[in-house]
C-alpha cells in the first residue's frame, strides 16, 4: 500500500509557492492502515491556543529557526502536539503547498504511522484526536463547497467534510480535497 500511495503523490511535480511574504509552516497528513482503507488522523485545537480555536486540523505548525527543512517542522510538530515520534513515520511524499488568507505558505507531508499509535496529545494544543477512514471522508454527502465570507469582507468558496459530528474546513479541507483526489477516491 506505501508504494501505492508514494507512487500516486509522485505521478505530478508538487506545486511550491515560492512567495517571501508568506510565513513558512508545514503539516504531516498522518495515514494508517485500516483494513483494506487508509484512515487519517485529525486533530481538533484547544480554545486557548491563540489561533483557528475549536478548528480540525492536520499536525503541524510554523517552522522554527532550528528546522533544517519544513518536514522537519512537520515531524517536530507531528512529536509536539501528539507525541509521535519522528521514527515512527515514514514520510512517503507531499502535496502541493496552500496559502492561506493569513498570509501563510503551508507545505503538506503525507506520512504513514503505525496503528494503533499511543499518541500523548499536548493539552495546550489538543483538545480531540480523530481517525476517519478516507473511503467514508470520500462518500456521498460528505464533501460540500460553501461560498463563506472572509475577514477581509470578501466571498470564497471554501471546503467543508462534514462526518460523524466532525466538520473539516478551511485549510485542512483543501489539504484533504488534494490528497483523495490524488489518491482516486475523489472525481
Amino acid at each position: 500500500m506505501e508504494n501505492v500511495i508514494a507512487a500516486a503523490l509522485a505521478a505530478r511535480p508538487k506545486v511550491e509557492l515560492a512567495d517571501p511574504a508568506l510565513s513558512a509552516a508545514a503539516v504531516v497528513v498522518p495515514l494508517f492502515r485500516l483494513g483494506d482503507d487508509l484512515g487519517a488522523v485529525f486533530i481538533r485545537r484547544t480554545h486557548t491556543v491563540e489561533t483557528h480555536k475549536g478548528q480540525y486540523a492536520f499536525p503541524g505548525g510554523f517552522a522554527e529557526q532550528g528546522d533544517e527543512t519544513l518536514a522537519a517542522t512537520a515531524l517536530r510538530e507531528f512529536e509536539e502536539e501528539l507525541g509521535v515520534a519522528p521514527h515512527d513515520v515514514r514520510l512517503v511524499g507531499e502535496l502541493d503547498d496552500i496559502a492561506t488568507i493569513y498570509r501563510v505558505r503551508i507545505s503538506p507531508f503525507v506520512g504513514l504511522i503505525p496503528h494503533p499509535y499511543p499518541f500523548r496529545p499536548n493539552p495546550d494544543e489538543v483538545d480531540l484526536v480523530v481517525e476517519l477512514a478516507l473511503h467514508r471522508l470520500a462518500g456521498p454527502g460528505v464533501r460540500t463547497v460553501e461560498e463563506i465570507r472572509g475577514p477581509s469582507g470578501t466571498y470564497r468558496d471554501v471546503t467543508f467534510y462534514r462526518l460523524d459530528g466532525h466538520t473539516i474546513w478551511g485549510a485542512t479541507g483543501t489539504i484533504l480535497d488534494q490528497l483523495l483526489l490524488r489518491l482516486g477516491l475523489l472525481e
